[in-house]
Order: C-alpha cells, then sequence, then structure tokens
C-alpha cells in the first residue's frame, strides 16, 4: 500500500504542478489516507534542515530555502507554512523518486512545535534552528513550558540545535543530550532597562532553584539576558554575536576571533533574529564566509509576510502577525510605533478563516501591547473584523482615542 500512496500522491502533484497550484497539501493527505504511517516509511533526504518555533518559523524556513538556492542547492521546502502531517508528507516526497530512492536534495521543514513530540522523531532532521518560544493563542498552547517539553521529548541526540542564546526558554532545549550552538545580539545602547515594558514576560522563575530571576536587560518580553542570584542558572554563552550597526546598515557578527559584516535584511529586530540564525545554521555548515556575504545581500523578507509600496506619495505598510497570538501582534505593534512619521492604521486582526474556527478566547488581545499605538504621529486608527469592538475597547483601555 506504501508504493500505491507514493506514486498516487506523486501522480496528484505533477498533475497540481502542470496547474501551476502547487502550494497544496492534498498530495500529503492522499498518501497518509492510503497509508496512515506513510511518514515512517518515506526514506529521508541525507540533510534535513528543521525550522520550529513559536513566531517566525514561515519567514526563517523560507530565508534559509532562499540562501540555500542562490548558492545552487537544490532545496525542498514549503514556502507557504504547511506544518502538519499532510505538509511534511506534500514536501518530503519531492525528495524521492517513485522507488523510494532519497534524491540529492536538502530538505528544510516546518516543524510545528506543539506536535514536535510526535513528528520530529520521525522527520529527524540533522539541525533543527529555533529564535523563540513564546506563549501562544489558548487553543493552540497557553504555557511555553508546555511545548517546551514536548519539544524535548521528540528530540533525537544526534540533532544538531541552533539555538537563540538570549531566549532563556528555548535555548534549554537539549542541553543535556545534544550539540548546542547559540547565537545572540549584543545589548544596544538604549536597552538599559532591567524590566520589560512588554505586558507578558513567561520567563521569571529560574528552573534550577525556583528563585526569581534577575535581567541584567530585557529586550521585549522574556528575550535578554538574565541569571539567577541564588544559583549558577544564567543566560547562554554566545557563539555567534551579532552586533547591530544601523548607520551602515550592517549586521557585524562575531565568531571565535573573526568579525564578519552582513547587510541588514530588516530593521525589525525579530527579523534580524531570524537573520543571525540563518548565518550561524550556514557557518555550522561549512559554508565560507565570503560566499555567504554575498548570499545575504540578496536576501529579502518574504513579501508574503512584510511588503511596502509606495501609492501616490504615500507609503502602504503590510505586516503579516500570527492569528490570535498576543507575542506577535506586540511586536507588529512595537514596530509601527517606532516608525517616525505621520501614521494611519488598519488593523485586520481577524477574518472569516479566523471566525470559522469558532473561538470565542479574546484574552490575548489583553496580553498584546495596544499602548504601543498611544503616540501622538498615529493619527487614525481603523480596526475590523467580527471583533472589532473588542479592539475598540482594548485601545481605549490602552489610551488611545483617535
Amino acid at each position: 500500500m506504501f508504493y500505491i500512496a507514493l506514486w498516487g500522491a506523486k501522480f496528484y502533484l505533477f498533475n497540481l504542478k502542470l496547474l501551476k497550484k502547487e502550494k497544496d497539501d492534498k498530495p500529503g493527505m492522499i498518501a497518509c489516507r492510503l497509508c496512515p504511517n506513510f511518514l515512517e516509511k518515506l526514506k529521508k533526504p541525507k540533510m534535513i534542515i528543521g525550522v520550529s518555533v513559536t513566531n517566525g518559523k514561515t519567514t526563517t524556513n523560507n530565508l534559509i530555502a532562499d540562501t540555500l538556492k542562490n548558492y545552487n542547492k537544490k532545496v525542498i521546502y514549503n514556502d507557504w507554512g504547511a506544518n502538519t502531517l499532510s505538509g511534511y508528507v506534500r514536501c518530503l516526497i519531492e525528495g524521492v523518486n517513485i522507488f523510494n530512492k532519497p534524491k540529492d536534495v536538502i530538505a528544510i521543514v516546518e516543524i510545528d512545535e506543539v506536535s514536535s513530540d510526535i513528528y520530529l522523531p520521525l522527520i529527524n532532521p540533522n539541525y533543527l534552528v529555533l529564535t523563540n518560544l513564546f506563549r501562544d493563542s489558548m487553543h493552540r498552547n497557553a504555557n511555553p513550558d508546555y511545548v517546551f517539553n514536548k519539544m524535548q521529548k521528540g528530540l533525537n541526540k544526534d540533532t544538531v540545535l541552533i539555538l537563540n542564546g538570549d531566549d532563556p526558554f528555548s535555548s534549554r532545549l537539549g542541553e543535556k543530550t545534544n550539540k548546542c550552538v547559540f547565537y545572540g545580539i549584543e545589548k544596544q545602547d538604549f536597552e538599559n532597562k532591567k524590566e520589560s515594558n512588554n505586558l507578558i514576560n513567561d520567563f521569571t522563575i529560574c528552573p534550577k532553584c525556583f528563585s526569581k530571576l534577575e535581567y541584567d536587560f530585557v529586550r521585549y518580553h522574556h528575550i535578554g539576558k538574565v541569571h539567577c542570584p541564588k544559583c549558577s542558572f544564567k543566560s547562554k554563552t554566545i557563539d555567534y554575536l551579532g552586533i547591530i550597526n544601523k548607520k551602515d546598515n550592517y549586521l557585524i557578527v562575531k565568531h571565535e576571533n573573526e568579525s564578519t559584516s552582513y547587510k541588514l535584511i530588516s530593521d525589525s529586530i525579530i527579523n534580524l533574529y531570524n537573520e543571525i540564525a540563518v548565518i550561524t545554521l550556514l557557518s555550522e555548515l561549512g559554508y565560507e564566509k565570503e560566499k555567504l556575504v554575498n548570499l545575504i545581500e540578496k536576501l529579502e523578507i518574504p513579501k508574503s509576510r512584510y511588503y511596502s509600496k509606495k501609492a501616490n506619495n504615500i507609503e502602504i505598510t503590510t505586516m503579516v502577525s500570527k492569528g490570535m497570538n498576543a507575542i506577535a501582534t506586540s511586536r507588529a505593534l512595537d514596530y509601527v510605533s517606532n516608525i517616525n512619521k505621520n501614521l494611519e492604521i488598519v488593523l485586520v486582526i481577524d477574518d472569516q478563516f479566523d471566525n470559522k474556527g469558532g473561538s470565542e478566547a479574546v484574552a490575548w488581545i489583553y496580553d498584546s501591547d495596544f499602548e504601543f499605538l498611544n503616540k501622538d504621529n498615529i493619527k487614525r486608527i481603523v480596526v475590523g473584523g467580527v471583533r472589532s469592538r473588542d479592539y475598540k475597547l482594548r485601545l481605549l483601555l490602552a489610551g488611545v482615542t483617535k
């Protein structure tokens, strides 16, 4: 039955490509219906790179893929963010021929963090990249400890972990079992605060002795540098340290005794973490720095996540954040609040796709930092969607009256 499932899925995918509608998980659905343990039996490429974070999986996944494609590597990946069983199969069937023999390709697989205990062992990536681990919406996961334990359970000890050393949650993954490589971004001059301005910080208690932690500085939420005053727990030592030079538009990365300058692909701190994650991964894979500098020069944030254009002398910027996720929404609002121009903002926070899910959990709205929008240069805010009155109330509570 496995081969019937493989041939059926490949034939369906072939037809989708002819119609230029290949961004579809249906080939994976067909394979799994015909053979429930299809993913287990499917042969895997020699190199699999997994990406599993709370916010930014698709962006990081695509940045890695774009860099490797520019390196003339054959890459298979789902660029639209299909991180379900059918999505994994849809991606990986392109890595084998009709006889289930692996092709010479690199698979980059976006892995859902909540189901990682089930699918990490089946996908078994050589490298796993994480940029953050945060709380998510209530109906997905409201507790990062819960997700951390699932990821720890699913890890193969042979997987090399590329971890954000500025995130005390995700940087603890595999610390006793796996090879871990840490990246981070150096404290900037204005980051002298020891408490977050954000409403959410889910890492305030020491995981070793349960004392209250002390932050040396907080970048946002629980991202920053932290230590325990009562025991040895502290943030990880960084292997690849990024230094932001906005004046010259460079990200200087220090590794061991060398410093290399790369183009800043964004002025958003979230995407700078994504960038240094890509640099760290490819450096660990052995790609030479000179070539990597040129490849990063060509990188852009996927337009499906961030896009800007001018129309009649008005600059229109579109930003996408994860639905019903207070952290992702707060990051977008923080970015907007730091634009020193007169702004008009349209918030399209829910739509008919969200409404079909039937979720009535609106607590995330009150966890989101709408206070960032209480600024004089923001002249008008328009909110749409079936929850528009909830957002209006939240904005009023934040002191926003425009």
